[in-house]
This record gives structure tokens, sequence and C-alpha cells, in this order.
């Protein structure tokens, strides 16, 4: 059922008396703006309640006030948990009151300010009910709000204290670009580990979030080559033993790892950067071209045949074996070919991956979905052989990585990481022989 008030004092009266029920445990408040004496009001209104400051939250705009915002904010975080949503411009009013058995909400015009609250003619509805209904709306302020703290409320007491004018305007646009990055913060905070003291930092997974797959602005580039950076002083120690595996880079250093911005290749996402190291460049040649009379790419040369690999991505490190691309994949295709001879060399060699976690996936870049996994330790050879069969197939990369989270001190420092890439490239490689062609040395050219 639903209630209106729209008379004088209605909705403060309603509120009082929805507060004096001692068993509420929440209180969500929307509020565009927000007054000293609105917050008083609150403050005593909720105060017998004896609630912590984590079970009253409070959203509202940036521009909650302009005469005294930092003293507002100082007094709110006496008894409540604040946070601004600066973008877009929060203008609703919602006012939350949870018990264990019932939800009453107030939604309509009536700001937390003492026109509010006791002056203005506003308009409330009050609706009860067993379930939150504005679930999704408070889920949608926290993905979208930047928590107040000691930082947060300094932008304000810097804001000068003058009637609105272009001074005031462009002192707004400052803080919320400070907001912007604040809220930044926050995210990535919330989202990582303290990586201060790892190779790979949280820059260098934040760059291979979803909202940065297809950004091509300087300053996301320069994040990635950073990351790239550090891939290429790595690669410097690992090409000392793929070497003695016979194992090498790519031929042209401009390809040593993927590309950094969205392309064709990528299908104009950079979701990580890897580096591979394959075969020769003389087992090569024969493959990789285009067709239609165009001349063989580099890039497709040495991406059509199976590699080992190291790869970055947003949640972490994965190290392992790449076999096939998406189509036309040399190795697939000679598996396929030999299946017989194949399959009895993964009989052979399986049981010596046993143990350590390796993952073999497939996967459809063109749609970014995970096709289908396999975990290695928990399943025989024959049933390996079973789901390989079942899902390799034109369309599906597919490789067997061992994956490391950012915080994982496996890959704490540069030593670190070479240590897990020779381990696991050792570990890996009899599968690789057993699933990839390759030209004897003596008959390259």
């Amino acid at each position: 059922m639903t209630q209106y008030m729209w008379e004088k004092n209605a909705f403060y009266e309603e509120l009082k008396q929805t507060l004096l029920d001692s068993n509420i445990y929440l209180i969500n408040i929307a509020s565009a703006y927000i007054s000293l004496n609105g917050a008083k009001h609150l403050q005593t209104l909720s105060k017998r309640l004896e609630l912590e400051k984590e079970h009253i939250q409070i959203y509202c705009s940036s521009k909650f006030n302009e005469q005294e915002p930092a003293e507002i904010l100082e007094f709110l975080l006496t008894f409540a948990t604040v946070h601004i949503v600066h973008e877009p411009f929060l203008h609703s009013k919602a006012y939350e009151v949870r018990t264990k058995n019932i939800i009453t909400t107030y939604t309509g015009s009536a700001n937390l300010t003492e026109g509010g609250l006791f002056n203005n003619s506003e308009l409330m509805t009050k609706s009860v009910g067993s379930e939150p209904p504005l679930e999704s709306f408070w889920d949608y302020l926290w993905q979208n709000c930047v928590s107040v703290n000691d930082e947060i409320n300094n932008f304000y007491r810097e804001l000068p204290r003058v009637e609105p004018s272009q001074e005031i305007n462009q002192a707004q646009v400052k803080l919320n670009k400070k907001l912007q990055v604040a809220y930044e913060k926050q995210c990535i905070e919330s989202h990582y580990p303290d990586l201060s003291e790892f190779y790979f930092n949280v820059d260098d997974y934040r760059v291979f979030n979803e909202e940065y797959w297809r950004s091509g602005t300087a300053e996301v580039k320069e994040r990635r080559k950073a990351t790239q950076q550090k891939l290429y002083e790595l690669n410097e120690a690992i090409e000392t033993f793929t070497s003695r595996n016979d194992l090498y880079p790519h031929y042209k250093k401009e390809h040593l790892t993927s590309g950094i911005v969205p392309s064709i290749y990528n299908f104009e996402r950079v979701t990580g950067i890897w580096m591979r190291y394959g075969k020769h460049k003389s087992e090569l040649n024969p493959f990789g071209t285009t067709g239609f009379g165009r001349k063989s790419s580099p890039i497709e040369q040495f991406h059509k045949h199976a590699c080992l690999q190291l790869s970055i991505g947003s949640e972490g490190l994965n190290i392992g074996m790449f076999h096939s691309t998406a189509n036309e994949g040399v190795d697939c295709h000679y598996v396929d070919e030999h299946w017989d001879e194949v399959k009895q060399e993964i009989l052979n060699v399986y049981e010596s991956i046993k143990g350590y976690d390796f993952v073999w996936t497939f996967y459809s870049n063109r749609e970014d979905r995970t096709v289908n996994k396999f975990e290695i330790d928990l399943h025989s050879a024959e049933q390996f052989i079973k789901f390989y069969r079942k899902y390799d197939m034109a369309g599906y990369e597919s490789f067997c990585m061992r994956f490391y989270e950012t915080n994982d001190v496996r890959i704490k420092t540069y030593i670190n990481i070479l240590k897990e890439v020779e381990e696991t490239f050792d570990l890996i490689m009899p599968l690789y022989k057993a699933m990839t062609y390759r030209i004897p040395v003596e008959q390259r050219f």
C-alpha cells in the first residue's frame, strides 16, 4: 500500500514515527542537497537507535551545499557514512529504513534540509513491505560514488565561499576532477590488493580492465607501454632458457609482444599483453600466408603455430602453452591429421603435468567467451582426450595455462617471475612436443 504526504511537516512526522522502531538495523538516504540543520535533525531522530556509522548510509550530490559543505560533512561523519555521487548529478530523494521483517521506503521531493523536512510543500510517498524495492538503486549509487574521508573533505574546505559565479563554477569543475580521481583510487583499492612491492603493480593490471579495452588515448597507450617494457625486460632473461628447448621469440622485435592498441588482430580489444616463444623462423616460411596474392603476414606466420606463453591481464598472469589460434592453427591441424600417434604421446606425458594447476581452455576471442575449461589435476588422460576432441574446432582458441593472481607471492619480484616461467615452461614442454610439429634442426634453412 502506498501513502502520499504533502502537508507541511507531514514527511518529517512520518519519518520520526518510523524511526521509533528499536529493531532498525539500517538507514539508507539519497538527497541531492543537505543543510546543516537537516543533518542535525537526522542525528536527533537516529540517536536513540545507537546505530554504528556503517548502518546509516547517506548519498548526496557533489553540489549538496555551497555555503558550508565541509562543516556539514564533518558533522555527518560523526554518526554516519557519507558518499558523494559526482557523476551523473544525483537529484534523487529517497529514504529507506530497514528492520529484519519490514522495509519502509519514502521517495519524492524532500531533501535532507530544513526546507525539505519542515518548511516546504513537498510531495513524498511511503511504501511498506518485506522486500527492499530500491535495492538496485542503492547498488547503482554504490557503484557510482566516492566515499567521504579526510581527503575528500579537504576538497570542500578549499572551495570558495561566495555566491554562485564564474569563480565558483570553475572551482566546481576542479572539484569534480578531484572526485573522479578519488573515485578511481577507491575503485582500485576495493578491487586490488596492495601491490606496491610487486614487479607488476596495480596500474599494470588495471589498464586491462574492460573500461580500457577499446581505448586508444595517449594516456592509456603510455600505461600499456610501461607494462610492455616490463615484459621486454623479462624477455631478456627468458630467451636464455627457452633457447635450450629450441624455442624462440618472434623473429621481428616489433612483434615480441602482442599489440598494445586495438586492432583487427585483437578484435579491437586490448584485454592483455602476451609474449610467446615458439618455432624458429626457418620453420615458419611455408605457413601464415594471407592468400589472394598478398604477402605473408609476419604476425600470422608466427602465431599460427603453437607457442609457450607468458601473459598479463586484469586479474593476474598466465604461463603455459598457447596451442592454436581460432582458425588455421598449424599444430591444431597437425594433431588432427596424426591423431592416433599424438593421442599416444599425450597419454605418455599427461601424468607429468598433473599437480601443477594447469587448465586447458577453449576460448572464442570473437565473442570474448570461455567455451569450456578442463582442470588437468582433477581428471585422467583419457578424460582429457575426450574433452579435447569434443571442443577442438574452428573458431576456438586453445591453450593450457597456470594462472597466478595479482598478489601471488610466486610472482612478486622479477626473479620470482622468471623462476615460475622457467619451471612452467619445463613442465609443459613434454605436452608441447607431443602436440606440435617441428622441422628437425638439420633440415632447416
